[in-house]
Order: structure tokens, then C-alpha cells, then sequence
């Protein structure tokens, strides 16, 4: 073989190996810009995933500051319901009272009708 032929055969595989690093770096090129719009992608979600996040948390404080309220609000129907119930229970006693004192008059009254029946009686 020559030393033309073996340049010849080597300028022949050099062009191949060109050839074959020219395919092998689109392929890189391709596969980077696949990955750079992945990652893209990847960014917008993870934006909007915080923009969710975000708004979830403002809601759970705002239904936390609800639930403070209800719960103050709940305290203070509570102590305005001991307060009727106390009142209540003062009313009662008034009416027990009440009626003992009514009872004392109808036995009065009824022992007076019956002096003034024996009065009566003995006017006659």
C-alpha cells in the first residue's frame, strides 16, 4: 500500500469519525435543548405550585382567624347562657317563693272565712 492509499484510508476514516462526532453532537444539542425546556417547565410549575401554596396558606389563616372568632364568639354565648341560667334559676326561687306566700294567704284568708262564718254565726 501506497502512502497515498494510507492517507487516503485515514482522511476516509477521519470523515467517518467527523461524521460521526457532527451526529453525535445534534443528538447533545437536541437532548440539551429537551432538557432546557424541561427545566423550563419545571420552573413554571414550581412557580405555581408556590402561587398555589401561597394562596392555600392565606386561606387556612384566614379560616384559623374564623375559627378564633367563632371560638370567642362561642365563649361568649356560653357565659351569657350561664347568665340566663342563673336568672332562671333566681326566678324560680322567686316563684317557689311565691307561691309559699300565696299558700300562707289562702290558709289566712280561709281562716278568717272561717272566723267570720263563727262570728256571724254567733252574731245571730
Amino acid at each position: 500500500i501506497t502512502k497515498l492509499e494510507r492517507l487516503e484510508v485515514e482522511a476516509s476514516a477521519l470523515e467517518t469519525e467527523n461524521f460521526e462526532l457532527k451526529r453525535s453532537k445534534l443528538e447533545l444539542e437536541t437532548t440539551l435543548k429537551k432538557c432546557s425546556q424541561q427545566s423550563s417547565d419545571l420552573q413554571f410549575q414550581s412557580t405555581s405550585m408556590e402561587t398555589t401554596n401561597l394562596e392555600l396558606s392565606k386561606g387556612l389563616n384566614k379560616w384559623k382567624a374564623e375559627a378564633s372568632l367563632a371560638s370567642e364568639d362561642n365563649q361568649e354565648l356560653k357565659k351569657k347562657l350561664e347568665e340566663l341560667e342563673i336568672l332562671v334559676s333566681q326566678k324560680d326561687d322567686n316563684i317557689i317563693s311565691i307561691e309559699k306566700d300565696m299558700y300562707k294567704t289562702c290558709i289566712e284568708l280561709s281562716s278568717l272565712q272561717e272566723s267570720s262564718a263563727l262570728e256571724s254565726k254567733l252574731n245571730q
